[in-house]
């Protein structure tokens, strides 16, 4: 679906997203979208989710950052930060292996946190520089391991960084 829309389709879901958050918003809460890889194929020039965020009001509508579909389409979550310093309010932390091929399509090859090709160490910090401040460990289907244990994997991982 999302390889058929146009930049009028994306103009469209923009406008809807902040019709949403301007209904939410007298009730204190703000509206958020959660990008998988469908959001970057390209079109006309630019990408589905580079027009929800330019044409959404930061006011009303904030970003929930999935790295590791940002990673799964070929893009790069700290440069996709850089570009939109303070639209993003929430993180998945979510890995993949080297094994994962750029793709608009939701295929991924996930792992735990800190055992794939995301470099957690310089992204976290620079994610909290963006203002980022909600942080969700996240691993998608399939599961190599018990899923207890790759979040005991993930956990240990990420406890590294900040000891």
């Amino acid at each position: 679906l999302a390889a058929s829309m146009t930049l009028d389709d994306w103009k469209w879901n923009a406008d809807y997203l902040n019709k949403k958050g301007a209904a939410l918003k007298p009730y204190g809460l703000r509206f958020g979208y959660h990008n998988h890889n469908v959001e970057f194929v390209p079109v006309g020039g630019s990408t589905g989710l580079a027009q929800l965020i330019q044409g959404t009001d930061p006011a009303l509508v904030t970003f929930e950052m999935d790295a590791g579909w940002v990673v799964a389409a070929g893009a790069d979550p700290a440069a996709l930060l850089a570009a939109h310093p303070g639209r993003f309010s929430a993180m998945h932390v979510k890995d993949v292996k080297a094994s994962t091929r750029p793709n608009f399509s939701f295929e991924q090859d996930p792992c735990e946190v800190g055992q794939g090709i995301i470099d957690w160490k310089t992204l976290l910090p620079k994610a909290y520089r963006a203002s980022v401040r909600q942080f969700y460990v996240e691993q998608e289907p399939p599961f190599s391991k018990p899923p207890l244990t790759s979040v005991g994997i993930s956990f240990n991982y990420l406890n590294t960084l900040v000891a």
